[in-house]
């Protein structure tokens, strides 16, 4: 908020300079009304720096109410923020097992991303949410690929160590190596999540008018609507 306070007083200096100078040109002298190279020049470059600030787009306020589209999408990102993508990417050490549907609602997510079913009318979020899928792909192909859903006692966790090698009480380098990196792509995931959520806190403010609330669209066959 203070950053666009600054742009909108920069623009408005610009301006006030401008006519300041336009006030020296004009300002009679001794010898009547006479040009001066001077504070022409000044004027000129002046108005060209006016003329530029004014051609950007103020961030005070969106050009247009945003769509029932983006609102609703963006209270899902607001709620993955608040829960399961913060938990799998920037909370759990992959070391241990976690619930399978964390897994699946990340990998569901992903793909309707990517087949177009949830996007955003707001080009500037859209961007960020291509990033971020970008980086989802890798985090929940390289986990998919290299963790399974296992009983760990009375309860199933999809887990990079299998459950028969965490009891010998002997984990084999490769297995630790593999959670490095799973850990290492959650987090590479998760620092564009975070400026997607920002982008939304800036751009669509209307996603907060109501209390967020996490769901689970994905997990166990679950489809987006």
């Amino acid at each position: 908020m203070i950053k666009r306070y600054k742009q909108t007083l920069a623009r408005i200096g610009c301006g006030l300079s401008t006519m300041g100078l336009l006030i020296w040109i004009l300002w009679p002298n001794n010898n009547g009304f006479e040009l001066d190279p001077e504070p022409v020049f000044l004027f000129a470059t002046a108005l060209v720096v006016w003329i530029l600030t004014e051609f950007k787009t103020s961030e005070e306020a969106p050009l247009h109410d945003p769509t029932k589209n983006d609102v609703k999408n963006a209270r899902i990102i607001a709620g993955y923020y608040k829960d399961q993508l913060k938990f799998i990417l920037r909370d759990h050490d992959h070391g241990a097992g976690i619930e399978p549907r964390y897994l699946s609602e990340a990998g569901g997510f992903k793909r309707a991303i990517c087949e177009k079913e949830f996007f955003f009318n707001d080009q500037r979020i859209q961007t960020k949410l291509n990033i971020f899928v970008e980086e989802l792909q890798e985090f929940t192909s390289y986990l998919s690929l290299h963790s399974t859903p296992e009983m760990f006692g009375t309860t199933i966790l999809q887990s990079v160590i299998p459950a028969r090698v965490k009891q010998s009480g002997y984990i084999p380098d490769m297995y630790s190596e593999q959670i490095d990196n799973v850990n290492k792509l959650a987090t590479e995931a998760w620092t564009p999540f975070d400026e997607l959520y920002e982008e939304i806190r800036k751009r669509l403010p209307r996603t907060f008018d109501t209390e967020i609330e996490t769901s689970w669209h994905y997990w166990l066959g679950g489809k987006y609507t």
